[in-house]
């Protein structure tokens, strides 16, 4: 058995409704419920709202939790601005794992 990988992000959208943020959180830990460790929504200092979550990232991928977020910011008619990573570095392989995703590598 893998050992806990965590990796904290915030995903800023472009609405300022923290609400907003609040159903996606619990919309991704209903999904993805043993993979995420911690989510909530929250306001930025910049008067935006933030998805923030806490996952394991050897139980779900980082690119599943962003596609996923994604898809239920446009269901508010919102979108993801960018991300921000908490505390410590991603880790190479989970880049290399998104990288993978998106360029479709082989």
């Amino acid at each position: 058995m893998e050992s806990l990988s965590k990796i904290e992000l915030e995903l800023w959208l472009s609405s300022d409704d923290v609400r907003i943020a609040d159903l996606i959180a619990n919309s991704l830990k209903l999904l993805f419920e043993e993979g995420i460790l911690e989510t909530s929504g929250k306001s930025t200092a910049e008067g935006k709202s933030a998805v923030y979550i806490c996952l394991d990232f050897n139980i779900v991928p980082l690119y599943r939790i962003y596609e996923f977020t994604m898809m239920q910011a446009r269901k508010f008619k919102t979108e993801v601005m960018k991300t921000k990573v908490v505390g410590e570095d991603i880790p190479v392989q989970v880049l290399r794992e998104v990288a993978g995703y998106y360029l479709q590598l082989e």
